[in-house]
């Protein structure tokens, strides 16, 4: 009389899609420096990678106003933004600021891009009317807007208007030399826009506020969690004869798919 005991084995086979290559991505959202025709560009922020550098990444300037920079490499990984010609008079008495792209690309397509936004400070020397900083900083998230104090002085007048691609999304009120920009209403903006950059007029003085953009995130109970890589699991049925000491197969391999 023979004795049969199961035995069941799972094989766990690895999957064998090749992992994405790795994100490039910059340590800053944005870079700011500003310029000024007596002391020339003053940036001092390295602009560099904080995720996916490899020596064979190449780094770029993009956009109109960039004609007048370039990249000076540093230590790995760091790069300064330096002036490769004048800035025309022209450009300088006629805009508030300078905004560009730099960017990083590995063979393959993988790239990465980040703003830089340079502030254009001369002014006009005989007003009396000064904001107390050249570029302000906030963010918004949903149609609230956030930002650091702005103050205009010796502006007698009851207003300041928002120059920009956007500024019609926004606006600005004035009270006792102090400025507060919110949205003008329901916010829309595309989903790949990470920074918005607005220009601040009162009177022929402006100064330029940089909102980032930030993600509303609205978490729920029951939300599914993301899928992890996908698993094969394989079971083998056997049966074991002890009179004969052999094993026999009982079934097909059974595939069960899991998280």
């Amino acid at each position: 009389m023979s004795a049969f005991t199961t035995i069941v084995l799972e094989v766990i086979l690895a999957d064998d899609t090749a992992p994405p290559p790795t994100a490039l991505v910059f340590d800053a959202t944005y870079y700011v420096g500003s310029y000024t025709e007596s002391d020339g560009l003053v940036f001092s922020t390295p602009i560099a990678l904080a995720e996916g550098f490899e020596v064979d990444v190449e780094f770029g300037l993009e956009g109109d106003s960039a004609q007048w920079f370039t990249l000076v490499p540093g230590s790995d990984n760091t790069y300064s933004l330096a002036l490769s010609s004048p800035i025309p008079a022209a450009v300088v008495a006629n805009n508030q600021k300078l905004i560009f792209v730099v960017t990083a690309q590995r063979s393959g397509g993988v790239a990465a891009r980040a703003t830089i936004v340079i502030a254009l400070t001369d002014g006009n020397p005989d007003s009396s009317v000064t904001f107390d900083k050249v570029l302000y900083e906030g963010i918004v998230q949903g149609s609230v807007v956030q930002h650091e104090e702005i103050t205009v002085q010796g502006y007698s007048g009851t207003s300041v208007t928002i120059i920009g691609a956007y500024a019609p999304l926004f606006e600005a009120t004035l009270s006792g030399g102090s400025v507060v920009v919110t949205a003008s209403g329901s916010l829309t903006l595309p989903s790949d826009i990470q920074i918005i950059v607005l220009e601040l007029r009162a009177g022929d003085i402006g100064a330029v506020l940089i909102l980032e953009v930030t993600a509303t995130v609205a978490t729920t109970e029951g939300t599914p969690k993301p899928k992890g890589p996908e698993k094969h699991k394989s079971y083998l049925l056997f049966f074991f004869d002890s009179n004969k000491k052999r094993f026999y197969l009982a079934s097909k391999p059974r595939i069960v798919w899991s998280n």
